[in-house]
């Protein structure tokens, strides 16, 4: 029930913010063709209760859509780590956990397969037939990095 609340809360928000923020940008553009600097438009608009409640509507509005969002971010990243923020297990911080990361490496599997590409095991064969020890460095033309005379 509550995630249901903070979905609301949430939506309820965007939607009081939407036009509080074209209302916002409205007087940015005015204020700027105007040639106002901030001290001059603080200077108008001082003591001006209807901007007051304009300003602090769209800083309520603001906290609270940003707070929920800052959860519902840390929750979905707490569940690719299995319930931790941080793991400083050597190897774990690249590794998810959970059924959300299970689903993003079925889709990572399959896109791989869709498009012939190794993944696992096989990206992993390396053929070294190819490979040709360096030739001194007097012999290949490449000058030393440090001197050895």
């Amino acid at each position: 029930m509550t995630d249901l609340r903070l979905y609301m809360a949430q939506r309820i928000s965007a939607l009081v913010m939407a036009p509080l923020v074209l209302g916002h940008i409205a007087v940015m553009i005015y204020a700027i063709q105007g040639g106002l600097s901030a001290a001059e438009v603080l200077g108008r608009t001082q003591g001006s209760i209807a901007w007051a409640l304009f300003y602090g509507t769209f800083v309520i509005a603001v906290s609270i859509h940003a707070a929920i969002g800052l959860r519902t971010i840390l929750y979905e990243w707490a569940n690719l780590r299995g319930g931790a923020l941080n793991d400083s297990g050597f190897g774990m911080r690249l590794l998810g956990e959970g059924p959300r990361a299970a689903l993003i490496r079925a889709r990572f599997e399959r896109a791989a397969r869709q498009h012939g590409l190794a993944f696992g095991r096989e990206a992993f064969t390396l053929d070294t037939s190819l490979f040709r020890p360096p030739r001194p460095a007097r012999e290949s033309g490449q000058l030393e990095l440090f001197d050895s005379d």
